[in-house]
């Protein structure tokens, strides 16, 4: 009533403008006067209100905001004519197309690894440009192409493909740093380290038994601290897997007995002295169930 109300003053002013002999007795001044008497409203308010509908509507248009008219900028399509496509893009090409090439993008043939193995001599930047693009292809055997890429002779290649193994799901990506975690790189093994970080401890365990099967006594010692941040039963019982394994070096033996210990300490309770790995492992067997997943007596009073 309040639009109608501004339209008819409009109207009515503009006649009285135009046409003012004609305008005494104008069926919109009729029709005003009756609206007046249902909604008492004064007449300036009314032209202050058509005014400000009017640039409202125009500021609208302006913007290409919805309007009571429609969107500025819309084109109407008509019956028979087809609606104009849109410039839309991938990262392989336009959407829904079949055809990666459409973007200049061709997928990688053959055998990951074998492929990346024939690149040695090439450029480091080309070896990389393999990697991601068999990342981007999503090949079955890309967790076997970043572990051969662990090998390069180019630290950045090294680094890349541990970085890699983030696009990886976390079986696959486990296998990589597993392998990862006893590089000679020491950027390598520190990515290894932050990639771990928010692992399941399964995963965790099998990652810092690379570590401490394959790597030295710098990388033992980088395995130890980084497995103290958050200390539980499933690394503790790795690190005595790879003690009382067959085989295992007498200084490799000796280091992980000694974590070993250090790690039985804050759990509380007495613990008997152990001359070697496999004594704690049978004492193990019959006290493990005093200790809950973080190493802590539980069969004790605090």
């Amino acid at each position: 009533v309040f639009f109608a109300k501004s339209v008819l003053v409009w109207v009515c002013s503009a006649r009285k403008f135009l046409r003012p002999e004609r305008t005494t007795h104008c069926a919109e001044g009729r029709f005003l006067a009756l609206l007046d008497l249902m909604f008492p409203v004064r007449k300036p308010l009314f032209i202050a209100g058509g005014l400000v509908a009017i640039l409202t509507i125009v500021w609208l248009l302006v913007l290409d905001l919805p309007t009571p008219f429609g969107k500025a900028g819309n084109v109407v399509q008509r019956p028979g004519e087809k609606q104009p496509s849109s410039p839309s893009v991938s990262m392989l090409g336009k959407v829904g197309s079949s055809n990666p090439a459409a973007s200049g993008w061709t997928p990688p043939q053959g055998d990951p690894v074998a492929r990346f193995r024939e690149l040695k001599g090439a450029p480091a930047q080309v070896r990389k440009d393999l990697i991601s693009n068999f990342m981007a292809l999503g090949h079955d055997r890309n967790p076997y192409l970043l572990i051969e890429a662990l090998t390069d002779a180019d630290a950045d290649v090294r680094l890349f493909a541990v970085e890699s193994a983030a696009s990886l799901t976390v079986g696959e990506a486990t296998a990589v740093l597993a392998a990862s975690s006893s590089n000679p790189d020491p950027s390598v093994r520190e990515m290894t380290w932050s990639l771990a970080a928010p692992y399941p401890v399964e995963s965790k365990a099998t990652i810092f038994s690379g570590a401490l099967r394959q790597g030295d006594e710098t990388i033992l010692n980088e395995a130890f601290t980084e497995m103290r941040i958050r200390p539980e039963k499933a690394l503790f019982e790795m690190m005595l897997t790879e003690a009382i394994r067959p085989g295992v070096e007498v200084s490799r033996h000796g280091l992980l007995l000694g974590e070993l210990k250090a790690w039985l300490v804050p759990g509380g309770g007495d613990v008997p002295e152990f001359a070697n790995a496999s004594q704690m492992a049978e004492w193990w067997r019959a006290s493990l169930v005093n200790y809950d997943d973080y190493l802590l007596r539980t069969d004790v009073n605090p």
